[in-house]
């Protein structure tokens, strides 16, 4: 049956098309000047709709119309496929040429040892000799070991097959070797360096939810500022309290010596820096840290991590500025792309309002997309709601929540990673159950049960002391029990 072109649905957004929009702004700009030199009018017409669309797509049929100026057929669809072909073609090799710049830009050292190898295949010896040196030195300056171990081979294999063997190029030769095995031992160093480090940052997440781990690997000797930077922060990650932050201004120190050449890492360091600080619940001084955090990845145009601006926040609220956590959340909001970070923020960003006791601007941070929430933002999303009731003076409705919040927890039992969640859940409930009473020194008995309830939850999972479900409930149930 032929269905009319004005009734046919819009068909599903083209390959092609989605590879376009993925572009960034100054890509864009750039394969627009590249599809300027196709001579293919046709290829040019489909370019255009990629340009003017938003999600969605016109009917095939308006489409091919637009493109081949005549009516579609079955029988002609063919030609419409290839052109999503070739702007699919064109967009694939764009994308490729855009990354391959990219690593370039990014790994110098390999830019330039491909200059000199060509400069050795086309016989250029006198100018391969005049730019190795330099290239290789600076190589070695940015602590580029690879590069330089690659180079100083290919060097080596210069010197043995293009230059007479005499004393002083025999000599030299043995030096590029000597120098060679530095340059690998300084290589493996850095990266066992910063492997070992990525190791005690994971051990340090497993040993928050109580799973014993072994300590960092001492230090080997051969050594560079850069590798004593990765060497600290694995020691950071695998230390508490005032050792942490020692070892974290180690960390900082090494690294800034390199910055120039090194800014994320230097970033990364001044974050561990704030983070041991807020670990240690030095919130004033850590707080102070944070900022220069922000002010350096301003500065040097990074992307702040977003657990950084998480615990910045976190730290925020424990000093109970929380205007200054609303307005840090704006001015990064771009942070929040992808669901598990968005959820995560929006349900940090109710319990500022909630701190603020506005639970109207809480329950309007929230979407209301839960089923797509992680496990873990899932409760936080449902402790909020506990909690919302309490502001509304409701306690019908907050016991209803908990007891709620509970059920979903018995309904689960053996399928959540979270399931520990379910006593501050009965904690909850027994707050709400305390305000019931009518007693004040019943009250007071109950919220005393709540508090207790809280201290062994953390006692067993020390990472909730600072949730701030947790301290909101700790807070009021001892506001009661004062009152």
């Amino acid at each position: 049956m032929n269905v009319p072109i004005a009734n046919r649905p819009p068909m599903s957004t083209p390959k092609a098309f989605k590879m376009y929009r993925s572009l960034t702004s100054a890509e864009k700009e750039s394969f627009k000047k590249v599809m300027k030199t196709s001579k293919r009018k046709s290829l040019t017409r489909l370019f255009g709709h990629a340009e003017i669309l938003d999600e969605d797509s016109p009917d095939r049929a308006s489409l091919f119309a637009d493109v081949f100026g005549q009516p579609h057929s079955a029988e002609k669809d063919y030609l419409l496929r290839n052109e999503f072909r070739l702007l699919t073609d064109r967009l694939t090799e764009f994308i490729a040429e855009q990354e391959h710049a990219a690593f370039l830009y990014e790994q110098a050292g390999h830019a330039d040892h491909m200059l000199l190898k060509g400069l050795l295949k086309r016989g250029l010896h006198s100018e391969y000799e005049s730019q190795f040196k330099k290239l290789y030195e600076r190589a070695l300056q940015r602590l580029d070991f690879q590069s330089a171990h690659d180079m100083s081979n290919q060097h080596f294999n210069y010197v043995m097959t293009h230059k007479e063997i005499r004393p002083e190029s025999v000599r030299k030769a043995l030096h590029l070797l000597e120098d060679n095995a530095d340059n690998s031992k300084l290589h493996h160093r850095t990266e066992l360096a910063i492997n070992l480090q990525g190791q005690a940052a994971l051990k340090a997440m497993l040993r928050t939810f109580g799973h014993a781990t072994e300590t960092a690997s001492a230090p080997e000797p051969e050594s560079t500022p850069y590798i004593r930077y990765f060497e600290a922060v694995a020691l950071a990650h695998g230390s508490e309290g005032h050792a942490r932050v020692d070892h974290a201004h180690e960390a900082v120190a090494q690294i800034g010596t390199l910055q120039h050449l090194f800014p994320k890492h230097m970033l990364d360091g001044l974050a561990l820096l704030a983070g041991a600080y807020f670990g240690l619940r030095m919130y004033e001084e850590a707080a102070e840290h944070y900022l220069h955090v922000v002010g350096f990845a301003e500065t040097e145009r990074l992307p702040l991590r977003h657990d950084v601006l998480y615990n910045y926040c976190s730290t925020l609220m424990k000093l109970r500025r929380h205007e200054e956590v609303i307005q840090l959340m704006a001015d990064h909001k771009t942070i929040f792309t992808n669901a598990r970070v968005r959820f995560k923020f929006e349900c940090f960003l109710a319990m500022v309002h909630i701190f603020m006791n506005n639970p109207e601007k809480a329950r309007a941070t929230l979407s209301a997309d839960i089923g797509h929430r992680p496990e873990m933002e899932n409760n936080y999303f449902r402790f909020i709601f506990c909690i919302l009731p309490y502001l509304c003076n409701d306690v019908e409705e907050g016991l209803r929540e908990t007891e709620n919040f509970i059920a979903y927890f018995n309904y689960h039992k053996g399928k959540l990673d979270f399931f520990h969640e379910k006593e501050v859940a009965q904690a909850y409930r027994l707050f709400y159950l305390g305000l019931a009473l009518a007693d004040k020194e019943d009250r007071k008995d109950r919220m005393r049960k709540v508090t207790e309830a809280l201290d062994r939850f953390t006692g067993n999972h020390p990472q909730y002391i600072d949730f701030q479900y947790v301290a909101w409930l700790y807070e009021h149930a001892q506001k009661v029990m004062e009152a």
